[in-house]
């Protein structure tokens, strides 16, 4: 009998340990499926530090004079092949010095350090022609700081003078001795009739953007459209996630997460931005990066809309739906990673990683494969402040 028990009772326990051991088992795979699936949430980005510095130095070579910079008048290049550049360029130039500074690739003293290379841009702020409405001209020429023949009387557009304004607030609030000198720049421009243009009515994510520009320097924009009325109150679903039936790309929306201009809808705008084209990718295996920025000829410049105003999606637009191959551009993977550093994101940078040169990055790459080669401003001047916010990210974390 009691032989009887002692085996009953070695039975049960045996058979307790192998209930324990699938329950263990269980519980491990859940927690496996716990961190891969924590991997794919939003968080700050905590890289390696000096991979992102060593990064910021690759798109720093382009702002490099003799690179994307003139040597003799101290302007920039808004491509490595193109000679000029536009209000919106300017602001994209001044803004890669301040974070050159803050992430120490330059110094302030010295040959082309940060307070020669100021002074140029405000003495030609300044000094450069204007319109007889006091208004900036479509583009400048970066050799000699006049107006190219072929622009005639073309003004601005409200959106390039609008990037402008956001870079000369950073610069005055990062540079406060150079506030009085700003704000007497500013006065020398008629910048309300920009901010009364119809273009702030358009329904587009940008504007919302574009308008803290002008209200850095205490313009308003009346006809701006409110967030919430983006495509008039009608969605789209796109992989589970409510996109406004608007003009909708990632840019202007990672633009003002990485200059802290968002706001509470706008950034989860950006997060369901970024979530659609992390599913595209998960659902299809078509890896998502969308912007605008160049493009192999005849197009040359095309904006990806991952929803139009007409309700269209996955969209490459050069004044119609070109139906050409799309471009996972560069920017857009390392922006993406250093806000939301996730094992996508770190597929994007595998792929985009292959295009750094000896004079920065490259635009992108194309789903066919072939490499948009063009050395420009945009491209490097993001990569240089997802850099700076992944850096302090992490810094001010470990604190």
């Amino acid at each position: 009998m009691k032989k009887s028990i002692t085996h009953l009772k070695n039975k049960i326990f045996k058979k307790s340990i192998k209930y324990f051991i699938i329950i263990a088992l269980i519980i491990a795979f859940l927690i496996l499926i716990s961190i891969l699936y924590l991997s794919f949430l939003i968080k700050p980005s905590f890289y390696i530090i000096d991979d992102w510095l060593d990064w910021a130095k690759i798109a720093w070579k382009y702002f490099e004079p003799g690179v994307g910079v003139d040597a003799k008048t101290g302007l920039h290049y808004a491509r490595i092949d193109w000679h000029r550049f536009t209000d919106w360029d300017l602001g994209v130039y001044i803004s890669a010095i301040i974070d050159a500074e803050k992430l120490g690739l330059i110094m302030r003293d010295g040959p082309w350090g940060s307070n020669y290379r100021f002074e140029k841009v405000l003495s030609f702020l300044e000094t450069r022609p204007i319109t007889s409405n006091k208004l900036p001209y479509a583009q400048y020429d970066s050799t000699t700081g006049g107006v190219p023949k072929d622009i005639g009387n073309k003004t601005a557009h409200p959106s390039d003078s609008a990037k402008l304004l956001l870079a000369l607030d950073d610069l005055r609030h990062f540079r406060p001795d150079l506030a009085p000198r700003i704000n007497s720049i500013i006065a020398r421009y008629n910048f309300e009739l920009f901010a009364y243009s119809d273009y702030f009515a358009s329904d587009d994510i940008y504007p919302f953007y574009a308008a803290q520009g002008y209200w850095a320097f205490g313009f308003t924009t009346p006809k701006l459209k409110n967030l919430e009325d983006l495509g008039d109150g009608i969605n789209i679903d796109i992989y589970g996630e409510k996109i406004p039936k608007a003009w909708i790309t990632s840019e202007p929306l990672i633009l003002a997460f990485l200059e802290n201009r968002t706001n509470n809808l706008y950034r989860i705008y950006m997060d369901k931005v970024f979530l659609v084209q992390q599913k595209r990718y998960e659902l299809t295996g078509k890896l998502t990066a969308f912007s605008e920025g160049s493009y192999p000829a005849p197009y040359h410049y095309v904006y990806e809309w991952i929803v139009t105003g007409n309700g269209e999606r996955w969209v490459v637009w050069s004044g119609k739906n070109i139906n050409e191959p799309e471009v996972v551009y560069t920017k857009i993977a390392f922006a993406f990673h250093a806000i939301y550093s996730n094992r996508y994101t770190r597929i994007l940078i595998e792929r985009v990683l292959p295009l750094a040169t000896e004079k920065g990055f490259l635009e992108g790459i194309m789903e066919d494969g072939r490499i948009v080669e063009v050395l420009n401003d945009k491209t490097n001047g993001m990569i240089l402040q997802a850099a700076r916010y992944s850096i302090f990210t992490y810094l001010n974390f470990k604190k």
